[in-house]
């Protein structure tokens, strides 16, 4: 309990200097996926405005894993949100492991930086009753940078997955709906892995 305890404090400090200490408990959830991840994306803060900071070079043509960390520009206390929603520092612990640069933040070569989101209106359909169906996809605007330089390596669109098809006739809605095509782990892994994966 006390162990439990002195490790959430530790984690909520958010400071480098903790990761070494926390680094001996990897193998705990609110360590691997709490605390190191919140210490680093607070340590890529100076990302966002272009500034480097120190970090590993980013080497493209070197092979090997280049270690990424996600981050936007609200500092990062603890999680904010459900990891699926729009937190994308949360999305640290659905990335490949191998691709975190977990207590070693100096290790971090690439911050991807979230930009804007918008929802996309594909289609809307007026049914009988006055209900109305919509089919919305939402896009994405990321930023790759260099964590050492603050350089963009490179900026991007991504799109969420194809929403579901809206019907010729409705049974059973009683109010207007929408089927979203959201942007998910697996699309932004996707669109990283040319970058993280040398």
């Amino acid at each position: 309990m006390l162990e439990s305890i002195a490790l959430d404090s530790l984690c909520k400090i958010g400071a480098v200097s903790s990761a070494q200490v926390l680094m001996k408990y990897i193998d705990r959830e609110e360590v691997a996926n709490g605390g190191l991840i919140e210490i680093n994306v607070n340590y890529v803060q100076p990302v966002i405005s272009g500034k480097g900071f120190s970090a590993a070079a980013y080497e493209p043509d070197t092979s090997g894993i280049h270690p990424v960390i996600i981050t936007d520009e609200r500092p990062f206390s603890g999680f904010r949100a459900e990891p699926a929603e729009d937190d994308p520092p949360n999305w640290n612990a659905l990335m490949p492991e191998a691709w975190r640069a977990l207590g070693e933040p100096a290790s971090i070569e690439l911050v991807l930086c979230w930009d804007q989101i918008k929802d996309v209106e594909i289609e809307s359909v007026d049914y009988s009753g006055g209900i109305t169906g919509k089919r919305v996809r939402e896009e994405r605007t990321v930023t790759l940078r260099e964590a050492a330089t603050g350089k963009v390596v490179a900026q991007g669109l991504i799109l969420g997955n194809e929403p579901a098809i809206l019907q010729t006739f409705i049974y059973d809605e009683d109010e207007d709906f929408i089927y979203y095509g959201r942007v998910t782990p697996e699309i932004l892994i996707e669109w990283l892995q040319p970058y993280v994966e040398g």
